[in-house]
């Protein structure tokens, strides 16, 4: 009897240590669902996605190697060779947009006249990137970290390399090269001409000069950039200021022609470096000749 009881005792203990049966839980549910379900609608996702007909993608596993196919035969590989086929379609229809946007543009160029015909122009900001040059880091303290971020144009002569640079940041004076190799000036808003030792987008300027495709034509409707707007005028490129209304700058197939109201004089400026002064009629009765 007390065996039995001891042992009955034990048993008693033994089942009150036992630990509480797991609770039923949604989480341990969810692990059953077979990966072949949550594969098929990972699929069906795709497939919607991709633009696949109104019939919803269902995988489902066929054969003896295992192979995944959609509904309808077509298998991942094909699918996906199907999308590289599509966005190789795409690549070749840009890039025929593209030529015949550049076939377009080359056609209007030979139509071109006078100075639109051999300058061209590019915009950009002045910065380390557009002040140095591969010969000629930027150095600490240049004076031109002053108009970073300010824009500036270059208009370039392709025939005889002479050089215009409007900086936006100007009240209307500007600087300029005649030819290829040039001495560089600034031409003030008072009309005088001065030696300047840097252009403020030299690393611009080589660029243009290296890959000439970086800059383009003077379209026909003109250009606004900053303060500064260009007006294709028969043969000639008028270009001013819109704080400086009493100053033009005519940009000819050779040069260019300053017209100063204020000061009643004009400066031609050649692509041989030479630098004639006369009066403002006589700088009228030039242009009007050209």
């Amino acid at each position: 009897f007390f065996r039995k009881s001891k042992e009955a005792s034990r048993s008693d203990a033994t089942r009150t240590n036992l630990p509480p049966p797991r609770p039923h839980t949604t989480r341990h549910t969810m692990a059953r669902i077979p990966l072949c379900v949550a594969v098929a609608v990972l699929l069906s996702q795709l497939s919607t996605s991709a633009g696949s007909s109104g019939c919803a993608a269902v995988a489902s596993w066929t054969g003896g190697a295992g192979a995944m196919r959609l509904r309808g035969g077509m298998s991942a590989v094909d699918q996906m060779a199907e999308i590289r086929a599509m966005r190789a379609k795409q690549y070749e229809d840009s890039k025929k947009g593209e030529d015949d946007t550049a076939a377009k543009q080359a056609a209007a160029e030979a139509s071109f006249e006078g100075a639109q015909k051999v300058w061209v122009m590019v915009t950009d900001k002045i910065k380390p990137a557009t002040i140095q040059t591969k010969a000629k880091p930027m150095p600490l303290g240049d004076a031109r970290n002053f108009y970073q971020d300010s824009g500036v144009t270059l208009l370039r002569n392709r025939q005889t390399g002479a050089v215009i640079e409007l900086v936006h940041a100007s009240e209307g004076w500007i600087q300029f090269s005649s030819r290829e190799g040039g001495t560089l000036h600034t031409l003030s808003t008072a009309g005088d001409i001065v030696a300047s030792h840097r252009w403020y987008a030299e690393g611009l300027l080589e660029q243009i000069k290296e890959k000439p495709l970086h800059a383009s034509s003077i379209p026909s409707a003109g250009f606004s950039v900053g303060p500064w707007k260009g007006e294709v005028v028969g043969r000639r490129i008028l270009v001013s200021h819109r704080d400086d209304a009493k100053r033009q700058l005519h940009i000819t197939e050779d040069g260019f022609v300053a017209l100063n109201q204020a000061w009643e004089e004009a400066l031609l400026v050649k692509s041989t470096g030479g630098v004639e002064r006369m009066s403002l009629t006589e700088g009228e009765n030039l242009l009007t000749a050209l």
